[in-house]
């Protein structure tokens, strides 16, 4: 069983290569602009249906 010491250690450790991502500050910075004109999110929607119902019918 790994001391206390051994612990914090082991999590300066994990530290040392574990890169932080600063929060989101503005919501803004997640906005993408990818969404095809032609496609409606009725269509997007259907679509994502037909797949669960496909893919759970394999699972039979």
């Amino acid at each position: 069983m790994k001391s206390r010491l051994e612990w914090k250690k082991e999590l300066r450790r994990v530290g040392e290569y574990v890169k932080r991502t600063p929060p989101v500050t503005d919501l803004v910075q997640l906005a993408a602009d990818f969404w095809p004109e032609d496609e409606s999110a009725a269509e997007i929607n259907a679509y994502i249906a037909q797949q669960r119902r496909e893919g759970r019918m394999r699972d039979l």
